[in-house]
């Protein structure tokens, strides 16, 4: 078992227990204890799947693997949402709170599976860094400063103008 696995787990048992608990609130400032916990498994939920998966790829195809990863992810979205009114009406005769309990129950199982899923023992090597990317560029030399030029004043005297253009006026004195 990993870090990971465990900061999963942990975060889906928050979201478990917060979304439970919805059940047994009945005042309105308590279901801000259970978003906090919903917060928690979110930000878990968004990062470490990715993480234990990108760990265990072979770097030259984790663009491919990752993308596979991502119908897993999408696959059972379409489903629930094709799915859901038929389970609502069916089912669950209506309530929204259990549909939102079983969510919770859900979410405890899947703290349960997360700690089953195996790791690799060793990281997977990448390959020499060079081997990956080629080496910088080297940047261009930077452009030397021009020189003053001289303009004409008006009067036939002459200033000095920087590679600005603005021309330095003389003083009278």
């Amino acid at each position: 078992m990993t870090n990971r696995q465990i900061a999963l787990s942990i975060c889906l048992v928050c979201g478990g227990l917060g979304l439970i608990s919805l059940n047994f609130m009945h005042n309105q400032y308590m279901v801000l204890m259970a978003m906090v916990g919903l917060g928690i498994a979110w930000a878990g939920i968004l990062s470490l799947p990715y993480a234990m998966v990108v760990g265990a790829l072979p770097p030259k195809k984790s663009g491919i693997y990752m993308g596979i990863f991502n119908f897993f992810i999408v696959l059972p979205e379409i489903v629930a949402s094709l799915l859901l009114g038929w389970v609502m009406v069916t089912l669950l005769h209506d309530n929204r709170l259990t549909a939102v309990v079983l969510g919770g129950i859900a979410m405890l199982i899947a703290a349960v599976l997360t700690l089953r899923v195996e790791e690799p023992c060793h990281p997977i090597k990448s390959p020499e860094p060079n081997a990956i990317a080629p080496e910088p560029e080297p940047e261009p030399e930077s452009e030397p400063e021009s020189e003053p030029v001289t303009v004409g004043a008006g009067s036939g005297e002459a200033s000095e103008a920087h590679s600005t253009g603005v021309p330095k006026v003389a003083s009278d004195g």
